[in-house]
């Protein structure tokens, strides 16, 4: 057997387990956090999780496909809110979610929360709303206090 065959079999062996253990590893998130959970706190009539990506372990669309909430996860040690607080993101300390937790951006409306946990820090971030209308509490998919309860919510399971 040549070189450029002995290479082909060895990535056609070795292919399928890297995919199996993409697959494993994104499915492990989402025991976190169920469409059924976000269209109750968001009040809408159809929510779908979107099949995942390395970078965006959740993705959540609206009856209409548009994307609502990104729910990403990372070890615990990526999470810093002095570097938040450095860089300009960080808005105010919540309490009551996880063992550390604040919204961001600084300025208003926060459409961001972060908060760590056990072995995870989770990033929540609403998407824009561009048929939001005026008056509303915020032109994002979410408010702050959405984002709190879900927040609670992947808390709660980690």
């Amino acid at each position: 057997m040549n070189r450029f065959h002995a290479l082909l079999l060895s990535i056609a062996s070795v292919l399928p387990l890297a995919c199996l253990a993409s697959t494993s590893q994104a499915g492990t998130y989402e025991k976190y956090l169920s469409a059924d959970e976000v269209k109750t706190v968001a009040g809408m009539d159809a929510v779908t999780l979107k099949p995942e990506k390395d970078t965006e372990p959740l993705k959540f669309t609206n009856g209409g496909g548009s994307p609502i909430l990104s729910v990403r996860f990372a070890t615990a040690k990526t999470y810093n809110k002095e570097e938040a607080k450095k860089i300009g993101i960080f808005k105010e300390s919540l309490s009551g979610i996880g063992e550390d937790a604040f919204s961001s951006p600084s300025a208003d409306p926060q459409y961001s929360l972060y908060f760590k946990k056990g072995p995870l820090a989770v990033t929540l971030t609403a998407f824009y709303n561009a048929n939001s209308k005026s008056g509303a509490p915020t032109p994002y998919f979410f408010t702050i206090d959405q984002l709190k309860e879900l927040a609670k919510r992947i808390a709660s399971k980690i």
